[in-house]
């Protein structure tokens, strides 16, 4: 049986749409953890006790969100370079720790701050928002992803995490979820 032109077409829309549906499927799950995570700070408005409850998890909310905000900033500043067919700044060096920490055996994972470093990665309110500036910027930029790579490889060369005495680990943990896919974003 012959496949026509129309089914071939669509064949490949669809494997080419997978990665972007990923993506956009793990903007959701980040956005609804981003909610979840925020919403305890609802209690700032009740009385009493309640609100002193609230002003406690807002210290602590403030605290687990700090670093990845900061993160999240700096990685959405360098998608809007990209955007505008700049060179980025930060991001080339966080998928070079990526790199360089795919070579190096998985640290033993803490108990507790495990955990609470991956609740500040995917409850941040920006990590949603950084994910769709990226695939936007890819989209206006296809050659971006390549030169990205490149620069990224460059770094990850004169990286020596054991001497330069960086672990990359909160660092690492983002970049391993970017899919490799992202190439096909950028038609």
């Amino acid at each position: 049986m012959t496949v026509s032109p129309f089914a071939r077409k669509n064949r490949r829309l669809a494997e080419r749409t997978k990665p972007l549906l990923r993506l956009e499927w793990d903007s959701l799950v980040n956005l609804l953890h981003a909610f979840l995570v925020a919403l305890p700070l609802a209690l700032l408005a009740a009385d009493g006790m309640v609100r002193i409850i609230g002003i406690l998890y807002g210290i602590v909310y403030v605290l687990l969100m700090l670093i990845p905000t900061a993160i999240y900033v700096l990685m959405l500043l360098d998608a809007l370079r990209v955007f505008n067919h700049r060179v980025p700044l930060f991001m080339p060096l966080l998928i070079a720790f990526g790199k360089k920490a795919k070579k190096y055996p998985v640290p033993k994972r803490h108990p507790i701050l495990t955990p609470i470093l991956s609740l500040g990665i995917t409850g941040n309110p920006l990590a949603s928002l950084t994910r769709e500036l990226w695939i936007l910027a890819f989209r206006f930029n296809p050659d971006a992803f390549k030169k990205l790579d490149e620069a990224a490889d460059r770094i990850a060369s004169d990286l020596d995490l054991g001497r330069d005495g960086i672990s990359g680990q909160l660092v690492a943990a983002e970049v391993r979820t970017v899919p490799r896919g992202l190439d096909l974003v950028a038609c």
